[in-house]
């Protein structure tokens, strides 16, 4: 006996069940790959945190010893200046080399001094501290304020006034100063006067003055 109806019913529903879209039975695969780059993303954080400690160490590292070369090799005999003559305390000069990097240079940098110092007083204290190091040999020496660079001389000359100093006229010295003074383009920042005595050691004199007033007076004044 045949039954069509139930033999079309079964045939429809089987179509059906084949015709239905494929499941996922269980996310294990999803799983595995989030997994996985969890801890991928672990140790990448993990080896950069590492390098990044070992960068500071070492950026520190050098620092540190680079201010304590400048201060051994440099400041350390400026302070020894200040210290040993008392008319030399109350004026704040960093002596360090230049960009802290360059051992053949020593930028003089002006900071501060007190209101009852001279000019003699700055320029007694630059001729002591050339006497300490004339030991020593460097290329140049510069004059700044603040790290702003304005004058140099050459480290032959700022190694003869320190052998002179201690023979020598302190006049005598600061007359010649502004003669060994360049300005940082590589110009002299003053001429060679000729003439009668008075009136060449007027001039001479005047551009000593000069030299103060553009290394620290003026913008020393202005930072007050």
């Amino acid at each position: 006996m045949l039954y069509p109806h139930s033999a079309q019913s079964k045939s429809k529903e089987s179509s059906q069940r084949n015709s239905q879209p494929p499941t996922q039975k269980d996310g294990g695969t999803d799983k595995v790959i989030r997994d996985t780059h969890i801890v991928m993303q672990f140790f990448v954080d993990w080896i950069r945190e590492f390098f990044m400690k070992k960068i500071l160490v070492l950026i520190t590292l050098t620092f540190t010893t680079i201010i304590s070369l400048n201060f051994i090799n440099l400041q350390s005999s400026m302070y020894d200046v200040i210290e040993k003559d008392v008319r030399n305390r109350g004026v704040q000069i960093y002596a360090h080399y230049d960009y802290f990097f360059n051992p053949n240079v020593i930028n003089l940098n002006f900071w501060n001094i007190e209101d009852d110092k001279t000019m003699a007083d700055i320029d007694r204290l630059l001729f002591q501290f050339a006497e300490l190091l004339k030991d020593k040999s460097y290329e140049k020496v510069i004059f700044s304020f603040r790290f702003n660079k304005k004058f140099f001389i050459e480290g032959e000359y700022f190694k003869k006034l320190g052998e002179e100093y201690s023979y020598q006229n302190p006049v005598y010295l600061i007359r010649k100063f502004p003669e060994e003074l360049y300005k940082m383009n590589g110009n002299k920042a003053f001429g060679t006067w000729t003439g009668g005595l008075l009136g060449v050691l007027t001039k001479q004199i005047e551009d000593h003055k000069e030299i103060h007033k553009v290394w620290y007076l003026e913008d020393w004044a202005k930072s007050k």
